[in-house]
């Protein structure tokens, strides 16, 4: 229970896990509401579906400890609802090569999803670790244009109701989702993951005089959880020497009590390793 979250909290970790498709939400609740009222839903396999969806998004919305793993196993049900919504939107016999007229508004939400996407990045850049945009460079600004490029391509597309608007659309998510998996990820991970510090010092010479001061909860959680025991917060009346992790703002009360001197050559990735003097006897 270290991660008490209120029940709503799953609601936008869905919708972050649904994009760029979160328009297409809209023929699904539509289809939903028409075999409510034809009294057809108990046929309907859409039903039993919508089921393994909501399932376990209400069960973890009731727990009181949320991560956002944990609503994982809707997404697939949700995505399988959301692609036959969209196939029965984007029929039209008789122009083979272009869309309905129904779909052509749904493909231009999505599109704009990709748009209000890209600018939500680079209106959140200033808020990544620190020295993390060193590591990055510009990548995620290329990214974010790329997709501003494309997502008005989609929108135009859709409007002219051509099919290749989703095919883009699809490409674009392949793309995105490999290179964040295997560029901007595995960057970032040391700023936002205990995992790499704790794998670095966990068979130290000296365990038990390792110590955590100042940093969050989060890091604490991380920290106790990759080195598989619980790491102490270091009390500066501790007379021995000791290894911290800390923040910036640790490591300066550290400093300040005299039991550090020099300069740290290492560069702040989510904890500062600090080594501590013992105390003048």
């Amino acid at each position: 229970f270290q991660h008490r979250q209120p029940f709503w909290y799953f609601v936008p970790i869905l919708l972050l896990g649904l994009l760029p498709w979160i328009a297409c939400l809209w023929p699904m609740f539509e289809e939903g509401l028409q075999l409510w009222r034809q009294k057809s839903w108990n046929n309907s396999p859409g039903f039993f579906i919508a089921c393994w969806a909501i399932f376990p998004f209400l069960f973890f919305s009731f727990s009181q400890s949320k991560l956002p793993g944990y609503i994982l196993p809707a997404i697939p049900p949700l995505a399988l609802l959301i692609a036959v919504g969209v196939q029965r939107r984007i029929l039209a016999p008789k122009s083979p090569g272009s869309l309905a007229p129904s779909a052509c508004w749904l493909l231009m939400a999505v599109g704009i999803t990709w748009i209000c996407l890209a600018i939500a990045v680079m209106l959140s850049l200033h808020r990544l670790p620190i020295n993390s945009r060193e590591i990055l460079g510009n990548t995620l600004e290329r990214g974010a244009v790329l997709a501003i490029v494309m997502g008005t391509l989609v929108a135009v597309l859709g409007l002219m109701r051509k099919r290749t608007a989703l095919l883009i659309s699809i490409v674009m998510v392949s793309v995105f989702v490999e290179a964040i998996g295997t560029t901007v990820l595995p960057q970032l991970d040391p700023f936002i993951s205990a995992r790499a510090h704790a794998y670095h010092f966990r068979d130290h010479r000296f365990p038990n005089r390792i110590f955590t001061y100042h940093i969050t909860r989060s890091w604490q959680y991380g920290l106790n959880f990759y080195f598989q025991r619980e790491i102490q917060e270091w009390n500066p009346g501790d007379p021995d020497a000791a290894l911290l992790m800390t923040t910036p703002q640790g490591f300066d009360d550290v400093r300040k009590r005299g039991r550090f001197s020099g300069a740290l050559d290492e560069l702040y990735i989510g904890v500062f390793w600090v080594p501590v003097r013992p105390a003048p006897r």
